[in-house]
């Protein structure tokens, strides 16, 4: 069992570690859109701000000046470029020359667009950012100012307010750089754990600050939150693997312990080889059964041929006695007509087990090209004269070739015509017709048919069929079981086919089997 658990667990543990890999690439690629999200987020007030600023520009070489002093003073590139037909809002993609960059592409207006790279979200972008806002207000006056800073704050994903300096938790280092002009910079930690910032600049020459954030720095999922989940869930699951593999070999044992009692003396005798698992073992078992069992049959083969011939000597004996009997009786006597009857009817059932053991063997039959037409209409022909009070019909659609063992065939065609005609009326029809890459060979007869019960039985050796088709002598049930076995080793399938009146056989012959 160990063997068997440690290449079924060693499995398991290859397919998880593929699924594992594929979820690090999956979740690798979810944290990098929920980056370029982050930054879509972030940097769109930003943007909205250059947007307005270069529009504001009379001319191309003012555009250029102005974006090269937003370039240094937000330490990123930005390029003015001609804006393509399709592209009407911000996208974000990986710059694969610069590593973790990336580049923001921003349409400025119907014609042009504005390329920024960067490497995130720093604190020169941010404080860049609250100088051009700064910039942008100022631009209107004092009664306007108030609207244009609410329409700019629409822009942002992130908040921005006008507050009163006592208002806000500050050192005095932080207030004497505020007074100097200059911009603060607080980080803080979140609950979470989780960085952010926030981000003062002094408002003019009041007592009042401008406030960008709280801006929250982007966090992407842990690896180990990842790596802990495969760990627990691979736990389970080799638990849940070994419980199977317990029933497993419950269940294959028990299979053995049934597979030993069918012949527990040769199991034994039999020497199991070492080191193998449950299953090889079975496996091992089932094979040798698999023998054991073709001995079997290739014995009872040779057993049915050895008493179906010693039989025909004594039964030879009789009937010479029973010719002789009634020769020296010197008239014909109705008793020992009856024996003779009934004698000949036990040679025709041993020549008929022999037939069928024969076919039954499965050995490969000599086959050859002929031209069917001919052949089928000669054994139609000599059923004729065995039968002259049925009129045999034969048809055939053209002219057909096929690869078949005559002797068997014949044997076949003529168990056909002879069962068919015991219980006909008046005709028995022969077709030989074409359908899809099939010669089909169809033998009708306009007797009292079959009944449903009989139909599924009726190729099973000694099968006796029901009354209707029986009401004649009807021999002992082998003629249709060697008509099977015989189409089987011509790889053809025969079937009996639901008619209204009498009994339809069709057997179908693949053309390749011509070629």
């Amino acid at each position: 069992m160990q063997t068997l658990f440690l290449r079924i667990y060693g499995s398991v543990i290859l397919a998880v570690s593929l699924v594992l890999l594929l979820s690090y690439l999956v979740f690798s690629s979810v944290n990098q859109y929920r980056y370029q999200q982050h930054l879509a987020e972030q940097l769109s007030g930003t943007l909205y701000l250059l947007k307005q600023g270069i529009n504001r520009q009379t001319n191309t070489a003012n555009r250029e000046r102005w974006l090269e002093l937003v370039a240094s003073l937000m330490n990123v590139s930005l390029t003015l470029v001609d804006k393509p037909p399709n592209l009407n809002k911000v996208s974000i993609s990986t710059n694969i020359q610069a590593n973790n960059g990336y580049i923001v592409e921003y349409p400025i207006n119907d014609t042009h667009l504005l390329t920024m790279h960067l490497n995130g979200v720093s604190e020169q972008i941010a404080t860049g950012t609250a100088f051009l806002l700064l910039n942008e207000i100022g631009l209107y006056s004092t009664q306007q100012r108030q609207a244009a800073f609410d329409t700019i704050s629409n822009q942002f994903h992130y908040p921005i307010n006008r507050v009163n300096e006592a208002s806000q938790l500050l050192d005095s280092e932080q207030l004497e750089r505020l007074a100097r002009g200059e911009m603060v910079i607080v980080w803080q930690t979140e609950f979470d754990s989780s960085l952010s910032f926030d981000i003062y600049a002094p408002w003019g020459n009041s007592q009042d600050l401008l406030k960008l954030g709280t801006i929250k720095i982007f966090e992407q999922y842990p690896h180990w939150l990842l790596i802990s989940g495969f760990i627990a869930v691979l736990s389970v699951l080799a638990v849940v693997i070994l419980f199977i593999i317990r029933l497993l070999v419950k269940r294959l044992t028990y299979i053995q312990d049934k597979v030993d009692a069918i012949e527990p003396e040769l199991i034994q005798a039999e020497e199991i080889p070492q080191n193998l698992d449950v299953i090889n073992q079975l496996t091992w078992k089932i094979d040798q059964m698999a023998l054991r069992i073709t001995r079997l049959i290739e014995q009872k083969h040779q057993m049915l041929r050895a008493v179906s011939h010693d039989l025909r000597t004594p039964l030879s004996k009789a009937q010479f006695r029973l010719e002789t009997l009634n020769i020296q009786l010197g008239v014909d006597n109705a008793l020992i007509a009856q024996t003779k009857a009934d004698l000949n009817q036990l040679n025709l059932l041993i020549s008929d087990l022999l037939s069928y053991e024969k076919l039954t063997d499965n050995k490969v039959i000599v086959k050859e090209n002929v031209a069917l037409n001919s052949f089928v209409l000669a054994i139609v022909q000599g059923m004729q004269i065995v039968f002259p009070h049925i009129e045999f019909t034969f048809q055939a659609q053209q002219e057909y070739a096929l690869k078949i063992n005559k002797q068997l065939f014949t044997r076949m065609l003529e168990n056909l015509l002879n069962n068919a005609a015991r219980f006909a009326k008046e005709s028995v029809t022969v077709q030989l017709t074409n359908h899809q890459q099939n010669i089909v060979l169809d033998v009708i007869d306009d007797g009292p048919g079959v009944d449903e019960q009989s139909k599924q039985h009726i190729f099973e050796p000694f099968y006796q069929q029901d009354q209707s088709r029986s009401n004649k002598t009807s021999g002992y049930g082998l003629g249709l079981a060697i008509v099977q076995q015989i189409a089987s080793q011509h790889d053809a399938d025969i079937s009996l086919i639901d008619t209204q009146v009498g009994a339809h056989f069709s057997i179908h012959f693949q053309l390749k089997g011509s070629e």
